[in-house]
């Protein structure tokens, strides 16, 4: 299985980013803020918010262990990831599988994701950062160091940003391999 990460700041484009990346590849996209949502719709009240985190965690790698043991070619996972104990936990869990992965930190100007922040689909959310806030999660995603992490600017237009991640990826060649992948499998 390949296991291409993208994280970043809240905003930074990823959740489209992997959605588009998933698409062109024919791949599954793992949204692990999908699980903490889920869990805060099914126990409203019943968990902080570091227990919604940790239980999505791990929901998260019980998602990559299936898809690991049922040959899944290419799987898209995307997320803040600024949690160290989780960030240490996938490493593990992807070299004791042999999971060979790729990992992206996607990146916006702070002035473009307070933009964001005042768009009107943003305001229905329950959470809204501040310049501050920003400031924090930026220096916890920058204390994880990933080796081989490869840095996506964001600031431009997305299919840029798309295009320089499928180059960074190996093309063509990545394309390739996936359709033979998939056709093993079937």
């Amino acid at each position: 299985m390949k296991l291409i990460i993208l994280r970043g700041l809240l905003g930074s484009g990823k959740t489209e980013l992997a959605n588009k990346l998933a698409a062109d590849l024919g791949a599954e996209v793992l949204h692990i803020d999908n699980f903490k949502t889920q869990i805060r719709k099914d126990f409203p009240g019943q968990y902080s918010w570091t227990e919604i985190k940790a239980k999505a965690y791990d929901s998260a790698l019980e998602y990559l262990a299936k898809a690991e043991t049922n040959e899944v070619p290419v799987l898209v996972c995307e997320e803040l990831l600024q949690d160290k104990a989780f960030v240490r936990r996938l490493i593990d869990f992807c070299q004791e599988k042999g999971v060979e992965t790729s990992w992206f930190r996607v990146e916006r100007s702070l002035e473009k994701l307070l933009e964001l922040e005042q768009t009107p689909e943003r305001a229905k959310r329950p959470v809204h950062n501040s310049k501050e806030d920003f400031e924090n999660l930026d220096r916890e995603i920058r204390e994880i160091v990933i080796p081989d992490e490869k840095i996506i600017d964001n600031n431009g237009s997305l299919s840029e940003a798309l295009l320089e991640i499928e180059n960074l990826l190996g093309g063509e060649n990545l394309s390739r391999e996936l359709s033979i992948e998939t056709q093993k499998i079937r």
